[in-house]
C-alpha cells in the first residue's frame, strides 16, 4: 500500500480567511454583499451528484445547505452521453467548499470539489434550482429556536462541522478502515473500496486524509467511473499541490484527460478513443554493515552488503481493455564472500483486463494470500466477473519457498478455484476455495475453505478457514474483529489457530538429514510413512489477543493488548528429534502515544512490554519519536531496553538499543535515508559475565521516476 503520512498540519490561511469573514460579516448591512460576493468571485463549487437523466428538483432532500448557497445544474456530453450535475457554489478557496461539503456527505456520499470555469459561474443563476422550506414543527422550547435563529450570519457561508457520533476518530479505527479498502482493492472490489474511502474522508482533516483521497480516485478509476475519478484528482492537487504523490495523482489525472479527450471535429468525423501508457518506478541502493563485539568472541563482522533494488510499471489503457506489466528485482553484493551474492525477483508478470468480456488475467512471478493460495508463486490467475456480485477465479502454478533466482521445481505445483460473492447489503463479502497441490507425484495438499468480511461503521470483522481434505485436519482458523464504542475506545480481538508451518507433505523434508527431497522420502519409507512424518513434524500454534485503544485528548491516545498462545511439541520420528512444545506464553504490552507535540507533523510513542515465554522472562521499554526538521528533512530517535530471565540457566540479560534514521528528501522523487545505531549488552550466569556491543548501519538513496 502508499506511505501513511503522520500528522496534519493547521491550515492558517483557511482560519485566517473565516476569521475575516465573520468580522466582516457581522454587521447586518454587510450580509447581502458580502454573500453575493462568493457567488459572483468564488472560483469553486460542490458537484452533489452526477447522473445520466435530468435532475428532479423534487426529489431533492429538504437541506438546510442546499438553500443557503446557489444551486444549480449543469449539463455536459462524455462519450456521446449526456451527463446532468448538480452543483452548488460558490467558494474561494477549496478548503472552505471542502467544510462545507462534509455537511452534504450523508446525502450525497460522492460529492467532490471541483473548480468552475467563468462561463459555468455565469450561467448558473439561469440554471439555479429551489428546494422548498423545512416544515414547520411546534418546538417544545421556542426559546431556542430564536436564539439560534439570532445566529452570526457567517455560519450561512462557512456551515461548521456537523455534529455527528464519530466526529473525530481514533488512528486504530481509520487503520482498520484503510486496511479494509486496500483489501478490498486488492481483490478487485473497486465499489466496496470506494464506499470505504470516502467514509474516511467523512471525518475532520487528519493524518490518512491525503491518502484516502489518492486511494479514493483511484478506486474511481478502476471501477471506470472516470468522472468521479477525474474530480477526486484534481481535488487532490488542489488541496495538496505539493508532496510525495503530486507526481502520481498529476500523471493518473492527465492520462485520464488523455484517454477520454474528444476528437477534434475539424480533423476527425469519427469518435476516436486515444490510448494511454504510463511508465513508473523507482530504483535504490543502500549499504548495510553490521559488527558484534563480545568478550569471549571477539570482533565479528556478521554483514557487509550492498542491496540494489529495481522496479517498474508499465500500463496502458484503451477503451476496451487494460494491460500492466509489473517487474520486482533485487541483487544484493556480499562484499565479503562475493560468491554468496544473490539476485532475487519478487515480482515478474503481465496483467490483462478486457472490460467487454469482464475477464482479467494475470500471467508470471505473483503473490497472492486468498483462495487458498500461500504466497509467491510462478504461475497464472484468471478472473471472470459472471455477476456484479459474483466473481469466478481459477489458479495453477508453481509454488515458490524463495525469490532468490533459482529453477522452478516442477515436482511441485498447484491448482485450484475460487469465487468472490460481495458486496452483499453494503457490508458482507464471501470467498470460498478448493485448491490441490502435488509434489513427486503424491498429494501435498488439498484444502477448501473460505473468507468472510464484514464491514460497518464502528464495527468490522474477517474471518479464515483452511480445512485439509486430504489429512483430514483443520489447518487454520482465523477471527479477527473491531468495534468502536461512542466513548470512542475501539476494542480488537484476534483468536488465531494455524499448523506451524502449514500442514503439507513436503514437511516430512523438516529436519531430515537423509533425504533433500519427497521423491527421496519416498524412496526410503514410502506414501503412508512419508505421510506420517509430515504430520509429526507439522506443530499446532493457538493464541487469542484482545487490546483497546482510547484517545485521552486531541493529541494523546492509549492502547494495550494482551495475547497468550501456546505451540505444541513434535514427537521423534524418521531420525529427526522430539521439540518440545512452548506451552501457554504471555505477552501483555501498554503504549502511550502523543502527536503534533512540538510541530503538527511529530510523533512520539512511550511503550512497555512484558513477555512471559518458555525460553525467559522479558521487560521491554521502548522509545520512539518522529520528528519533522523541515519539509525536507525528518529524523526517527530510538530507544529500546530489555532486561531478560533466562529460564535455563538463570542467566540475567541486559540490552539497551539506541538508533537513530534520517530521511532526507533532497528532491521531489529522490531521497536519501540513514540509520545507523548500537545494542550494548551484558550477562551473568553465575559468577561470570560477558559483555556484548553490536553496530549497524544502513545508508543510500531511493529515486523514484
Amino acid at each position: 500500500m502508499i506511505k501513511r503520512i503522520f500528522g496534519n498540519g493547521f491550515h492558517i490561511p483557511a482560519i485566517s480567511l473565516t476569521l475575516l469573514l465573520i468580522t466582516m460579516l457581522a454587521q447586518p448591512s454587510d450580509t447581502a454583499a458580502a454573500k453575493q460576493a462568493l457567488e459572483t468571485s468564488g472560483k469553486y463549487a460542490i458537484n452533489l451528484v452526477s447522473s445520466l437523466k435530468p435532475v428532479d428538483p423534487k426529489q431533492l432532500p429538504d437541506l438546510k445547505v442546499l438553500r443557503e448557497y446557489l444551486l444549480y445544474t449543469t449539463r455536459h456530453k462524455e462519450r456521446g452521453k449526456n451527463w446532468y450535475r448538480l452543483r452548488i457554489g460558490f467558494f474561494t478557496d477549496a478548503k472552505s467548499a471542502s467544510r462545507v461539503m462534509k455537511t452534504v456527505r450523508k446525502e450525497y456520499p460522492e460529492a467532490w470539489v471541483t473548480k468552475v470555469t467563468d462561463k459555468e459561474r455565469a450561467a448558473s443563476k439561469r440554471l439555479s434550482l429551489k428546494v422548498g422550506p423545512t416544515k414547520t414543527v411546534k418546538q417544545k422550547r421556542p426559546s431556542k429556536i430564536k436564539v439560534a435563529a439570532k445566529k452570526s450570519v457567517a455560519a450561512k457561508i462557512i456551515p461548521s462541522e456537523p455534529k455527528k457520533e464519530n466526529g473525530s476518530v481514533s488512528d486504530k479505527n481509520l487503520i482498520s478502515i484503510m486496511e479494509s479498502g486496500e483489501t478490498a482493492m486488492t481483490n478487485g472490489k473497486f465499489r466496496l473500496a470506494a464506499q470505504l474511502y470516502t467514509k474516511v474522508l467523512q471525518y475532520k482533516e487528519h493524518k490518512f486524509s491525503k491518502e484516502a483521497r489518492e486511494l479514493l480516485g483511484l478506486a474511481y478509476e478502476r471501477s471506470n467511473r472516470l468522472a468521479h475519478a477525474k474530480a477526486e484528482y484534481r481535488s487532490y492537487l488542489i488541496l495538496y499541490p505539493e508532496g510525495e504523490g503530486t507526481k502520481r495523482v498529476r500523471q493518473r489525472l492527465a492520462g485520464l484527460e488523455t484517454a477520454t479527450a474528444q476528437p477534434q471535429k475539424k480533423l476527425r468525423k469519427k469518435k476516436v478513443t486515444k490510448e494511454s501508457t504510463r511508465v513508473y518506478g523507482s530504483f535504490s541502493q543502500f549499504f548495510n554493515r553490521d559488527e558484534s563485539y563480545t568478550d569471549l568472541g571477539g570482533k565479528v563482522v556478521t554483514r557487509s552488503t550492498l542491496s540494489n533494488d529495481f522496479d517498474i510499471n508499465i500500463r496502458k489503457r484503451t477503451g476496451k481493455y487494460e494491460l500492466n506489466s509489473v517487474f520486482i528485482a533485487g541483487y544484493e553484493l556480499d562484499l565479503f564472500h562475493m560468491s554468496e551474492s544473490t539476485t532475487s525477483i519478487s515480482r515478474l508478470y503481465v496483467d490483462l483486463l478486457d472490460r467487454r468480456l469482464h475477464v482479467s488475467g494475470r500471467l508470471g512471478r505473483q503473490s497472492r494470500s486468498t483462495g487458498g493460495v500461500l504466497g509467491r508463486f510462478d504461475g497464472a490467475l484468471i478472473s471472470y466477473q459472471y455477476f456484479p456480485r459474483i466473481k469466478i477465479n481459477a489458479v495453477a502454478g508453481y509454488p515458490l519457498d524463495t525469490s532468490e533466482l533459482k529453477g522452478i521445481d516442477t515436482d511441485k505445483y498447484f491448482y485450484g478455484v475460487s469465487v468472490d460473492l460481495g458486496t452483499f447489503a453494503q457490508k458482507w463479502d464471501f470467498n470460498a476455495f478448493f485448491i490441490d497441490q502435488i509434489n513427486s507425484g503424491i498429494t501435498d495438499r488439498r484444502a477448501v475453505g473460505g473468507e468472510m468480511r464484514y464491514y460497518q461503521q464502528g464495527r468490522s470483522m474477517f474471518s479464515l478457514i483452511d480445512y485439509d481434505i486430504s489429512y483430514g485436519e483443520l489447518n487454520t482458523l482465523l477471527l479477527v474483529g473491531n468495534w468502536t464504542l461512542p466513548s470512542k475506545t475501539t476494542i480488537n480481538t484476534s483468536f488465531d489457530y494455524r499448523k506451524s508451518p502449514t500442514l503439507s507433505t513436503t514437511n516430512g523434508l523438516l529436519g531430515q538429514t537423509a533425504a533433500g527431497s519427497v521423491s527421496e522420502l519416498l524412496d526410503i519409507w514410502g506414501e503412508d510413512e512419508v505421510r506420517n512424518l509430515a504430520d509429526d513434524r507439522t506443530a499446532t500454534n493457538r493464541s487469542f489477543m484482545i487490546g483497546a485503544t482510547r484517545p485521552l485528548s486531541k493529541k494523546f491516545q492509549v492502547n494495550g493488548d494482551f495475547t497468550v498462545s501456546e505451540t505444541t511439541g513434535t514427537p521423534a520420528s524418521g531420525g529427526v528429534d522430539a521439540v518440545p512444545g512452548t506451552g501457554h506464553e504471555h505477552f501483555f504490552a501498554v503504549q502511550l502515544i502523543g502527536s503534533g507535540l512540538i510541530k503538527p507533523a511529530d510523533t512520539a510513542i512511550a511503550g512497555l512490554r512484558f513477555s512471559n515465554t518458555s525460553t525467559a522472562n522479558t521487560l521491554s521499554l521502548n522509545l520512539n519519536t518522529r520528528y519533522p526538521v523541515n519539509r525536507k528533512i525528518r529524523i526517527n530517535p530510538r530507544l529500546r531496553f530489555d532486561l531478560s530471565k533466562v529460564r535455563s540457566d538463570g542467566a540475567r540479560q541486559v540490552k539497551v538499543r539506541p538508533s537513530l534514521r534520517t530521511d532526507w528528501y533532497w528532491k521531489r522523487d529522490f531521497k536519501f535515508e540513514f540509520e545507523g545505531g548500537m545494542e550494548w549488552g551484558h550477562e551473568r550466569v553465575s559468577n561470570q559475565t560477558n559483555n556484548s556491543i553490536d553496530y549497524f548501519i544502513r545508508v543510500g538513496y531511493r529515486a523514484e521516476f
